[in-house]
């Protein structure tokens, strides 16, 4: 792309001055700073702070980031948050490798359910969600598979219709409800990082090193695994699950953590 450099601010102020004839003055900027060099994405967020006679300034955050498009990932060198997608999230500076949702297309994010079946002619296959046509395709003769559904915050399972070029119709459900962590079949969310804990600026807890990786895996239209191990100095933790789908009656997950300290 082209370089760019740019910032985003806001400033607010007051002067109160009262009849005893004290004065207080306030101001506080925040700032959001960028720049772009070919893949590589610079960004900064800092704030400044003024009290009367005292001032302070803050970076909130600062780092380097770039798409990974074989990996379909970011790649992210500085300071930020872990997704808390296993763990809790928390804050820290060092490296992460994370797969994107953004970087597929519309109809591949979030989770959908796989659907397959078998045409006996040029057909043509609508489905339907709580009587709302979702999806609609003409088919060619033989099996067939639809996995570019897009998600929908709907419950409800899927009416699945096909039409054949007789103009015979067969009708079947396929059972759909959803968990935030669930994954279309084969798809795999990951991420990997490693450096130290930073923490809170009025904190004074210790900021150890540490590494962390996670994944959550849809293993097929029903059931979805994930995990995650996070070690540091004196810490570690494991954390496997399952979630899946219970059709009419609903979407269930179960997991089991284990953490120990030294």
């Amino acid at each position: 792309g082209i370089p760019t450099l740019f910032t985003n601010y806001s400033f607010t102020g007051s002067d109160n001055r009262y009849r005893q004839g004290n004065r207080s003055q306030r101001q506080y900027l925040n700032m959001q700073n960028g720049a772009n060099f070919g893949p590589w994405r610079l960004r900064n967020y800092s704030t400044w702070t003024r009290n009367d006679q005292t001032s302070s300034w803050n970076t909130i955050s600062s780092y380097l980031q770039r798409d990974i498009k074989a990996l379909k990932s970011q790649l992210l060198l500085g300071e930020s948050a872990t997704s808390g997608s296993i763990f809790s999230s928390y804050t820290f500076t060092g490296v992460q490798l994370a797969s994107d949702d953004n970087m597929l297309p519309n109809s591949q994010r979030g989770f959908a359910p796989t659907v397959r079946g078998i045409a006996n002619s040029s057909a043509i296959v609508t489905i339907r969600q709580n009587g709302y046509v979702i999806y609609q395709s003409n088919v060619s003769a033989g099996a067939f598979e639809i996995n570019d559904l897009y998600p929908s915050s709907n419950s409800g399972d899927l009416e699945v219709t096909i039409e054949e070029s007789d103009g015979t119709q067969r009708r079947f459900i396929q059972p759909y409800s959803s968990l935030p962590m669930m994954q279309r079949p084969g798809h795999l969310k990951y991420s990997a990082t490693a450096g130290r804990y930073r923490a809170d600026a009025n904190s004074d807890s210790k900021e150890p090193e540490f590494a962390e990786a996670t994944a959550i895996y849809g293993l097929n239209n029903t059931f979805t695994l994930y995990g995650g191990l996070l070690g540091s100095e004196d810490y570690y933790a494991l954390g496997i699950g399952i979630g899946g789908t219970l059709g009419a009656l609903g979407a269930l997950s179960m997991d089991i953590n284990r953490a120990d300290t030294q």
